[in-house]
């Protein structure tokens, strides 16, 4: 089979030549991930030259109609040749042959635009959004040394930090784990030996709460929102210039931030044991380190979607014991956790933070939570996480 792609404004046409049976399905469908991993929500399928479909290509063509329909995307089957005419016909799936929808038009709640270097910023609404109430809880150097008390949380709007789900501390005392937290939706890692992120979701009378050592909470959800989208030649950009276009955006020295990525992969950290066994100081110098801590020497979880929730600051900001350099001169500081999810792809224009990040942890497995690290070592360093585009909700932070 061959494959031609021809872009046209906003939409992306796929012209093929071909039979469209199982052996050409994974190919296709391959192509189909590639153009929406890219952006590109507004397919058109031209079948003039493709005079065999069989039910395997069917089953793709419609799992990729449903992908896209569910994206506020498109996907119509445009020219198609006699025979494929007839088989979509038989499978009831005329639908996909209506005419070519107009060419989307430019989100009307899109006010301003911001430019980077690496990136384009959407911004949605106003740039300067109210600030929210940030707080640290406990003391920093609890995870080090183990010597911390055990802080209870109900349904927070957003955390991260070191903690577990449920308020007993008998239950929570080995399991203690990177945890992040957004709209009373609340993922930890355990380290009780479990491979897989723990979660709760906060229903109706049902909270999600928990138990955190060290800690920083926001006492509402931010709501300024911008979309990114990376460009030039990698078509990624690092965490350290979404969180200072984020500030630059915000026009503050701090933010909190909530966003919701299409990830090229991440650089992290996650606990291994639980720090609230008292007595190893030492537990975070080498060689205690490896025993305690799990690195990410490359990136991970690649081609994820990811929650991303963390703090962006300028130095001198009154929580600056929690937060580390974003940045190699130390000029740009922050605290993030991530959890990844498996790709799926996001919903351009503007979108509730609520609705998206709740629509992830109903539908969705979490596959890790990280505590977000900037490795900038020469040569050595592994670098910082990555992203290709997202939807990031902002808010200038108050102390």
């Amino acid at each position: 089979m061959q494959i031609e792609t021809i872009k046209d404004g906003s939409v992306t046409q796929l012209k093929l030549n071909g039979r469209l049976d199982a052996s050409w399905c994974d190919h296709l469908g391959s192509v189909f991930d590639e153009t929406i991993r890219r952006g590109e929500h507004h397919v058109q399928l031209d079948l003039a030259d493709v005079h065999y479909l069989s039910s395997a290509g069917i089953r793709l063509l419609l799992k990729t109609f449903k992908q896209l329909k569910g994206i506020d995307g498109s996907f119509i089957i445009t020219n198609p040749s006699e025979n494929t005419t007839n088989v979509l016909r038989l499978a009831g799936l005329q639908t996909l042959m209506a005419e070519p929808a107009a060419k989307p038009a430019e989100q009307a709640s899109v006010v301003t635009r911001h430019d980077s270097k690496v990136a384009e910023f959407e911004i949605h609404g106003p740039a300067q959004p109210p600030a929210v109430k940030v707080t640290a809880i406990g003391d920093e150097r609890a995870v080090a040394t183990g010597a911390g008390e055990l802080h209870n949380f109900d349904s927070p709007a957003v955390l991260l930090g070191v903690g577990a789900i449920g308020r007993s501390s008998t239950d929570n005392h080995d399991r203690m784990g990177e945890l992040l937290a957004v709209a009373g939706n609340v993922t930890y890692q355990p380290t009780d030996g479990a491979k897989q992120p723990d979660f709760m979701v906060t229903h109706g009378d049902l909270k999600a709460d928990g138990q955190v050592i060290s800690a920083i909470s926001a006492d509402a959800l931010p709501s300024g929102l911008t979309r990114f989208e990376a460009k030039g030649e990698h078509g990624v950009i690092g965490l350290s210039e979404l969180a200072e276009q984020i500030l630059c955006i915000a026009k503050s020295d701090a933010a909190v931030i909530v966003a919701m990525t299409e990830t090229a992969g991440l650089i992290g950290t996650a606990l291994q044991r639980s720090p609230v066994a008292a007595g190893e100081e030492e537990r975070f110098k080498f060689p205690a380190v490896r025993d305690w801590l799990s690195f990410s020497a490359d990136r991970i979880h690649r081609d994820s979607t990811t929650l991303l929730v963390g703090i962006a600051a300028r130095p001198g900001s009154p929580i600056e014991a929690q937060l580390r350099p974003l940045d190699a001169e130390g000029k740009l500081l922050g605290h993030f956790h991530a959890a990844a999810f498996p790709y799926h792809p996001l919903k351009k224009g503007q979108v509730e933070l609520t609705e998206i990040v709740g629509e992830a942890f109903e539908n969705r497995s979490i596959q890790a939570v990280l505590h977000l690290l900037a490795d900038t070592r020469p040569v050595l360093g592994a670098g910082e996480s990555q992203f290709y585009r997202g939807a990031c909700w902002f808010a200038p932070a108050q102390f």
